[in-house]
């Protein structure tokens, strides 16, 4: 949506900073294991530090300077019909409420969850597809190549499409790793 405010950078990183990861995982329990890179075939990964981090401090600072006079636009996060979804839904909505922005939580049908996306009706995110758990880049070309049957995230952007089609071509699993550490860097650029 070209109105959102999430397609304002600067935006999108105070929420970030507002959700504390760690906090999010534990609605998770014994099913996550916190990782401290973004893996692609697991053996390459891009330090998620800077990305990762949480600072409500940071966040609030972030947001009072795109935001000067308090008017925070509303953000949707949408979720799947799930107790876990949730519960991670539940846990972001208080960490946004924490610095001021506020939230609404969106609860889809799971079995519709492909049309909603293909109506381009999500705003902030599914839980599961950006998160700490570990991916592989062939999964992340499927997701955004722009002529890929199962490019649901809507991303069409000649950069990512360039370090796709590097990746496609490299013959060495040192040039996949390189070429996969850029994918997942350019992904990052586009919605961190």
């Amino acid at each position: 949506d070209g109105d959102s405010a999430l397609n304002n950078v600067k935006f999108r990183q105070a929420v970030l900073l507002a959700i504390d990861t760690k906090a999010s995982l534990k609605a998770y329990g014994d099913k996550a294991i916190e990782a401290k890179m973004f893996y692609g075939n697991t053996i390459d990964g891009v330090d998620c530090a800077l990305s990762c981090k949480t600072s409500k401090k940071e966040s609030k600072t972030v947001l009072k300077e795109i935001y000067p006079d308090g008017n925070i636009p509303n953000v949707s996060i949408d979720i799947e019909e799930s107790e876990l979804q949730k519960s991670l839904a539940d846990t972001a909505k208080k960490e946004l409420a924490g610095v001021g922005i506020p939230s609404t939580i969106t609860v889809h049908d799971s079995a519709d969850w492909a049309n909603v996306l293909a109506r381009g009706e999500i705003s902030l995110f599914r839980f599961g597809w950006v998160s700490e758990v570990p991916i592989s880049s062939d999964s992340l070309v499927d997701n955004y190549k722009a002529s890929s049957n199962d490019n649901l995230s809507g991303v069409v952007d000649t950069a990512l499409e360039k370090k796709i089609e590097n990746y496609e071509k490299a013959a060495t699993i040192k040039s996949k790793v390189e070429n996969s550490n850029k994918i997942q860097e350019r992904i990052k650029e586009l919605h961190l």
